[in-house]
C-alpha cells in the first residue's frame, strides 16, 4: 500500500479546518494527532485517518475534547490488548458509528466493537453500570453486562455516554504496562520507523528539494 506523502501534507489542515471551523483548532488536532503517535507509537498515517473518522463522527455529540479524551483511551486499552491494526480500525469505525447516531446499538457494541476488542461488552457495562471505589474510581469488572444489554435494547444508551466510557478507558489504563509495550513490541518499532521515515519524506517536501514522495508501508 503507497499514498502520496505531499497530499498528506496538502489534507490534513484543510481536513481539521472543515471538522473544526477554526485554524487554531486545527492546528491544535494536528498537535494532538503527532502527541499520540509519540507517545504510543503509532503509524502516524494510520493514527491520523483514525482520529480524523472519531473527530468527524463524535464533534456533535462529545465535542472536540471527548472525542479526543475517546481517542487517547482506546490507543491505550488497544495497546494494553496488542490489538492488530485491523482490530483497531473496526473498534475504531464501531465508536465513530455509535458516536455519530444519537443512540448506541447493541450491533455496534456486541458484533463489532466486542468482536475486536477482548470483553469489550464487560467494558461498557463497567463504564456506564459499574461500580466505583471510595475515590470514585472504576472497579473493573463490576459491571452489570445483562443491565447493560436491557437497558441499551430499550434505547437508554446515548452516544454522549461514551464520554464515560472515555473516561473509564482513560482511567483503567496501566502507564507502566503500556510504556513496556511501546518501548519493546517489535510492532511498535516498525510503526516508529514508519512515522519517522514518513516525517523525513515530509521534511524534504517542505524544503523544495522534490514536489512528489512517496512513502510505501512494509505490510
Amino acid at each position: 500500500q503507497s499514498y502520496d506523502v505531499s497530499n498528506f501534507q496538502i489534507a490534513q489542515r484543510p481536513q481539521f479546518e472543515f471538522l473544526t471551523g477554526d485554524s487554531q483548532l486545527a492546528q491544535a488536532q494536528i498537535d494532538f494527532v503527532n502527541q499520540m503517535t509519540d507517545q504510543f507509537s503509532l503509524d502516524l498515517n494510520d493514527a491520523n485517518k483514525q482520529f480524523t473518522k472519531m473527530l468527524a463522527s463524535g464533534k456533535k455529540k462529545l465535542g472536540i475534547e471527548g472525542s479526543q479524551d475517546l481517542f487517547k483511551g482506546f490507543t491505550q486499552i488497544s495497546t494494553m490488548l496488542g490489538l492488530s491494526g485491523e482490530e483497531q480500525k473496526r473498534a475504531i469505525m464501531a465508536l465513530g458509528q455509535m458516536a455519530s447516531k444519537g443512540q448506541i446499538y447493541a450491533e455496534e457494541v456486541r458484533q463489532q466493537f466486542a468482536e475486536a476488542v477482548p470483553g469489550g461488552v464487560q467494558m461498557f457495562a463497567d463504564a456506564l453500570f459499574g461500580k466505583k471505589d471510595a475515590e470514585g474510581n472504576f472497579i473493573k469488572g463490576s459491571g452489570d453486562e445483562a443491565k447493560f444489554l436491557d437497558e441499551m435494547s430499550k434505547g437508554n444508551v446515548k452516544s454522549e455516554d461514551l464520554l464515560e466510557v472515555a473516561k473509564y478507558f482513560n482511567q483503567i489504563a496501566d502507564p507502566k504496562l503500556i510504556k513496556e509495550i511501546v518501548d519493546n513490541s517489535p510492532a511498535k518499532a516498525m510503526n516508529r520507523l514508519k512515522t519517522s521515515y514518513m516525517r523525513f519524506l515530509m521534511a524534504v517536501n517542505s524544503s523544495g528539494a522534490t514536489k512528489l514522495m512517496t512513502y510505501r508501508d512494509w505490510e
